[in-house]
């Protein structure tokens, strides 16, 4: 485990890679607590996933994406589930979302369901599919790290497109009692910013929270939203 901007990841990991990158050049991104790979590696070890998964692949069967039968109550072992407690406490929130490359879940207010919702991740039936891929194919199977992010009540959310060109970026799906006029500089000073950290066109997600502008997702331009905050 460890926070958000001390990952040593760039962009191989999606969104949470990208928000990685942006923390670690000193942009104001929603902070969170990060399980990461290691711990993935643990959990296909200690679960007996990872034998199943080499099994599966040595059998000369097409990659299938199903969740095996049997793993959706996998143990994720005493001290992973130690350090998510500890994280979810650091967090100090009431109601956390779960974020990956491979799905997530939000509104989970008790330690059994982010619990859950981390094996889930593990168990997504697009990641099983590219580890019996690589398995196959006599590689390592691929493993992802999982954010673990408080949720806010922001007095302003939206999303915001990005180009190299942009000098004003768009703005769409605000939410809000009260809409900006004609844009924020700060706003637009963060969002220019993470653009140029990243240095490609990009939609984000921003907030404003107890005054403050801060960045809570990044998606690839065209790509449809991921997280489960927006459903």
């Amino acid at each position: 485990m460890c926070g958000l901007g001390e990952l040593a990841c760039q962009r191989e990991h999606g969104a949470l890679g990208a928000l990685n990158l942006l923390a670690r050049a000193g942009l104001p991104v929603l902070e969170g607590v990060v399980v990461t790979c290691r711990a993935h590696r643990e959990f296909l070890a200690g679960s007996g996933l990872g034998r199943y998964l080499l099994l599966k692949a040595s059998s000369g069967e097409p990659p299938g994406g199903e969740p095996p039968r049997g793993f959706a109550s996998a143990p994720l072992g005493d001290a992973l589930q130690a350090a998510v407690c500890d994280a979810l406490a650091a967090l100090g929130a009431r109601s956390v979302a779960v974020l990956s490359e491979y799905g997530g879940r939000a509104g989970l207010r008790t330690i059994p369901a982010v619990l859950d919702a981390l094996r889930r991740i593990w168990l997504s039936p697009e990641g099983l599919k590219l580890q019996l891929e690589a398995l196959s194919a006599g590689a390592k199977p691929p493993t992802w790290p999982v954010l673990l992010q408080r949720e806010l009540r922001p007095e302003l959310s939206g999303w915001a497109a990005v180009t190299p060109r942009s000098r004003r970026p768009d703005l769409y799906g605000v939410r809000t009692t009260r809409p900006p006029s004609g844009g924020d500089p700060g706003l637009n000073e963060l969002l220019l910013g993470a653009r140029d950290v990243l240095g490609e066109p990009v939609r984000l997600r921003w907030c404003l929270t107890g005054g403050e502008w801060r960045i809570l997702d990044v998606l690839p331009a065209g790509k449809e939203t991921h997280d489960p905050r927006d459903l």
